[in-house]
C-alpha cells in the first residue's frame, strides 16, 4: 500500500508480490524488442465482455535498453532476477490488482518513442518505464514523454544518485522510485494506481 503525497510516494507498505510469483513460462528472457501482452482475468475465469474490458485500466511497462538481458548484466549491481522472471512478476500483480498490462522491451529509443505515442492511441492509462540505457542521454524520449495525456512513473533498480548518476527522463515523470530491486517495479506499478484513483475521484 502506498500514499502519493505532492506528487511524490510515500511507501507504507512494499508489495508481497515477488513472493507470491509463478516461474517463468519456459522461455528465456527477451530478445532485443519485444512485446509481451497480458489480459489480467484471473485464472479459470471467464474473460469480461468488451464493454467491461474497455473500462480496465490499462498501464504499459516500458524496459529500455540492456534490459531484455537482466539476470545476467551485472548481476552485482541488478540482481539475479532474469527479464521472463520480472515479466511474471509484473502479469501476477496485473492480475491481482484487476488491470491489463502490456510489457514492452526495446534497446531502440525510437521504438520506445514510437510504442509511446500508439499507446495514446490504444488507450492506455499510463506508463511506468525503467529507461535503462536512455537514463543518461534520451532526450528525444523525454520529449516525448512530455507531451503525453497520461501520467509517467519512472523506476530504477538500483539507487541512481548513489551511483552519482543523472536521469535526463526523471524531470517530466510524476514521480521516480529507485534502489529498491525488482521491488521498483511493484512499488511504481502501486503508485500508478493510486494516482489514476486519485484522478478518477477528481473528476466531476
Amino acid at each position: 500500500m502506498i500514499r502519493l503525497l505532492a506528487g511524490g510516494v510515500v511507501i507504507l507498505l512494499a508489495s508481497s508480490a515477488l513472493r507470491e510469483a509463478a516461474a517463468p513460462e519456459g522461455s528465456a528472457s527477451p530478445r532485443g524488442t519485444e512485446r509481451a501482452s497480458v489480459s489480467s482475468a484471473p485464472s479459470g475465469t471467464a474473460f469480461p465482455s468488451a464493454a467491461r474490458r474497455s473500462r480496465r485500466l490499462k498501464i504499459l511497462v516500458l524496459q529500455g535498453a540492456n534490459l531484455s538481458y537482466l539476470g545476467k548484466r551485472e548481476p552485482e549491481l541488478y540482481g539475479t532476477t532474469s527479464a521472463a522472471e520480472l515479466d511474471q512478476v509484473l502479469r501476477t500483480h496485473a492480475r491481482t490488482h484487476g488491470y491489463d498490462i502490456e510489457i514492452f522491451y526495446t534497446h531502440v529509443e525510437g521504438e520506445a518513442i514510437g510504442r509511446l505515442y500508439r499507446a495514446v492511441d490504444e488507450g492506455f492509462n499510463g506508463v511506468v518505464m525503467n529507461p535503462g540505457g536512455f537514463t543518461y542521454a534520451g532526450y528525444a524520449l523525454r520529449d516525448c514523454l512530455r507531451t503525453l495525456p497520461f501520467p509517467y512513473i519512472e523506476v530504477h533498480i538500483t539507487n541512481l544518485d548513489k551511483r552519482g548518476i543523472r536521469s535526463v527522463t526523471a524531470e517530466v515523470a510524476i514521480g521516480v522510485i529507485s534502489g529498491f530491486g525488482i521491488e521498483s517495479y511493484l512499488l511504481g506499478l502501486d503508485a500508478m494506481l493510486a494516482r489514476l484513483a486519485e484522478t478518477k475521484e477528481r473528476r466531476p
